[in-house]
This record gives C-alpha cells, structure tokens and sequence, in this order.
C-alpha cells in the first residue's frame, strides 16, 4: 500500500496546522499478488500484469461484483486460492486483446464468471485451476 503525506507549516505554537493522510489505491501490477478483498479500497480491478488472489470464499459472501479491465499482458492471473468464488462484473479489455491466467495455488476450489465478458484476448487455465461459465 503507498500513502501520500501532506504537512502544513509550524505556526510557532509547535503544532502543525494540518495533518493529510491518504492511501492510494493500487492497480493490479505484474510481479505483485493483491487480496480480493482489498478490491474497491487499495486495489484497483484493473488488471495490468500482476495476481488477483482469491481470499473469501463465495459460500462467506465472497462474489466479487467489480467490472474487471484486463491488458494484454499475459501474466493478468486470477488465482482461486482453493477457494470457490464467483465473478458477476464485465472484463473487459484496456484497450484491445486482453488475457487472463487462472491458476489455483491452493487445493479444489473454482471461479465462476457470470458476467457478460467482452474481452477480446486469450483465456489461460492453468493446471489445478477450475474455471466455469454462467450460473457454474
């Protein structure tokens, strides 16, 4: 997470006239994992080469209603994490060809996209990983 600090001057009573704190939020970058349940707080879904990683499951409310913008990288991963989840917004393309890995790092589980996506590039299953359409 990175956070932007602002101060105001020390107007001679020793205390600052204000204090700004801000964490910005974060696109989903490559070579970083991020938690889905930091979606719509310090994680973008803007998928830009880097890992979703799955982090409640869809029977504890985990559905993830986020439209997800994809790149053309092919290291965008959606990893189930051993859990089962399900995706109800659109992916959709950044600007033309978006891909998108599914891997499971941990045991069983499955990601359910039920929007309807309108990405144009190619769609990766990993080995492990387990991947359905619709209502599942």
């Amino acid at each position: 997470m990175t956070y932007q600090f602002s101060a105001g001057a020390n107007n001679g009573d020793g205390y600052l006239s204000f204090i700004f704190l801000q964490a910005l939020s974060s696109n989903i970058l490559a070579g970083n994992v991020y938690s889905s349940s930091d979606l719509g707080g310090t994680v973008n879904p803007v998928l830009q080469g880097g890992t979703l990683q799955v982090t409640v499951s869809q029977f504890l409310g985990g559905t993830i209603t986020q439209d997800f913008t994809l790149n053309t990288s092919s290291t965008n991963t959606i990893d189930q994490n051993g859990r089962n989840s399900i995706f109800s917004g659109v992916f959709s393309d950044e600007t033309a060809n978006g891909r998108i890995v599914f891997s499971n790092t941990g045991s069983g589980g499955s990601v359910t996209l039920t929007g309807a996506n309108i990405y144009t590039g190619g769609t990766t299953i990993n080995a492990g990983a387990t991947l359905r359409i619709g209502a599942g």
